[in-house]
């Protein structure tokens, strides 16, 4: 028995490093293409407007700088990847805008738009039928209507796009829809009577305004992306051997609230057990079963929640021994260290376990190894 403890224990150790070396991160991108004719709107109306100045006055973007985008989840573990643009983000939406709005027909005078990125954020979910991919969007328009006063128009979008295969393929297209959205929510609510024009000569610096994201605005949009809470909850079916324990199965659930890219995880969870039990040395054959409640940590290596983890478990076991129809009350604890996969919604783990128990003929200690498998969503 130490022999097969021994070999499981170096082969979950020889998986787990298999498994980091063949899921290195990888970057993921997008190469706009301006010649591309959805660039040029001839329904939008036209302004006697120029977007003169962009700044990117995102929070947090992290070490790819103003070319993060955000991230997608990519291979057979759903890693999250970073997703970046070949050109700083401030460039593209300039070069987008002004295509959208035909600025280049406006040889004389026009109106000079500073804009700001307050939110531009892409992101992606899945479940067992789809992966389906987000982006959040905020952005400030700015322009002059006097000398010493400036008008600012806010404009906000989310998108979302589905598919049964890789979505990320199609991220470009909620990119592209989400801009597009915001341009024409600002054609919608300019003033077009806005008669502060400017010479193409003119010094810009002056009527330029960077526009800072008003507090309760700062709010929703965090609540709505990193600060947002979901749940992690996994139904666990576990099958235990060892020297007394000849076939032993517990079924565990786990619901734990946590935030966006959170990697380590800790909770209570519960469950109920059923142990088939042979102490040769006192002739006893017979069971345990009842209930359960443990507490369990959880590592996983990637923030997407994929790939290889780490657990360990403290359970609490009461409940009923059987000895030959003779019946009596039991409480013990069992401790179980797991190294797991997640593949999509499933789970699979294995393991060494030790169980202690108070009030048992059949099982005062035992050691051994588990496996198990489950649904994770």
């Amino acid at each position: 028995m130490k022999k097969t403890i021994s070999y499981l224990s170096f082969s979950i150790l020889l998986l787990f490093a298999l498994l980091l070396n063949s899921c290195r991160t990888i970057n993921i991108g997008f190469k706009p293409n301006y010649e591309n004719k959805f660039y040029r709107n001839s329904y939008l109306k036209r302004l006697n407007t120029k977007v003169v100045k962009v700044y990117d006055n995102r929070p947090n973007i992290g070490q790819y700088g103003s070319k993060y985008l955000g991230y997608v989840l990519t291979g057979a573990t759903n890693k999250k990847t970073p997703y970046l643009i070949t050109e700083p983000l401030a460039d593209y939406i300039q070069k987008f805008v002004n295509l959208t709005l035909d600025s280049s027909s406006f040889a004389n005078k026009y109106v000079p738009i500073t804009m700001t990125i307050d939110t531009f954020r892409i992101y992606e979910t899945y479940d067992s039928y789809k992966e389906t991919g987000y982006i959040n969007c905020s952005m400030f328009f700015s322009f002059p209507v006097s000398q010493d006063s400036f008008n600012v128009i806010h404009t906000y979008t989310t998108k979302e796009i589905s598919s049964k295969s890789d979505v990320t393929e199609l991220i470009d297209i909620i990119i592209y829809d989400a801009v597009l959205s915001c341009t024409e929510k600002f054609i919608n609510e300019y003033d077009s009577s806005n008669k502060f024009l400017v010479e193409p000569d003119t010094d810009l610096d002056k009527y330029t305004k960077k526009v800072e994201t008003p507090k309760d605005l700062k709010v929703d949009s965090d609540n709505t992306l990193d600060s947002m809470k979901k749940y992690l909850r996994s139904i666990t079916l576990n099958y235990l051997t060892g020297n007394l324990i000849k076939s032993g199965y517990n079924f565990s659930i786990f619901s734990k609230e946590y935030e966006e890219e959170q990697q380590f995880f800790h909770g209570l969870g519960y469950g109920f057990h059923f142990l088939n039990l042979e102490n040769i040395e006192k002739n006893y054959k017979g069971g345990l079963y009842g209930l359960m409640s443990y507490y369990e940590i959880k590592y996983f290596t990637f923030k997407s929640l994929q790939g290889p983890y780490l657990s360990g478990n403290l359970s609490f076991l009461y409940g009923t021994e059987s000895i030959m129809n003779k019946y009596s009350l039991f409480f013990g604890i069992l401790l179980k260290e797991s190294i797991g996969l997640m593949l999509g919604p499933i789970l699979v783990e294995a393991g060494l376990f030790q169980v202690f128990v108070i009030g048992s003929e059949l099982l005062p200690q035992d050691i051994g190894y588990s496996l198990g498998i489950g649904l994770q969503f």
